[in-house]
């Protein structure tokens, strides 16, 4: 992956290119995990950067709702009202709306 097209994406200046790449790690692993879910043993690393390679894009995306969610770092939201919120939460809804975009690997006979 790559960091000049990461911080394009992400568009975080706040961002140091060791976070970022940590940002990158974490989401990689976390797109790795929800399509090898199904997997009794670990992928071949060929397997793993086939993957990674076709899905490059989708993954800067999760690594985006990532950082929206931990940018937010569990912060309550005071309103005119009165009304506070949870801001983890619909990061968690962001994460999970930028992982539907990639499959779930299918194995015969499950």
């Amino acid at each position: 992956m790559d960091i000049g097209t990461a911080k394009i994406i992400i568009d975080d200046p706040t961002l140091t290119d060791e976070k970022l790449s940590v940002l990158l790690l974490k989401a990689q692993r976390l797109a790795l995990n929800h399509y090898f879910w199904k997997l009794d043993r670990p992928p071949t690393d060929e397997q793993k950067d086939a993957f990674l390679t076709k899905y490059e894009f989708e993954i800067y995306d999760v690594a985006r709702a990532m950082n929206k969610d931990d940018a937010r770092d569990g912060e309550v939201s005071h309103t005119e009202l009165g009304i506070t919120r949870q801001w983890g939460e619909t990061g968690k809804q962001t994460i999970d709306k930028a992982l539907s975009a990639l499959p779930r690997k299918a194995y015969a006979g499950s």
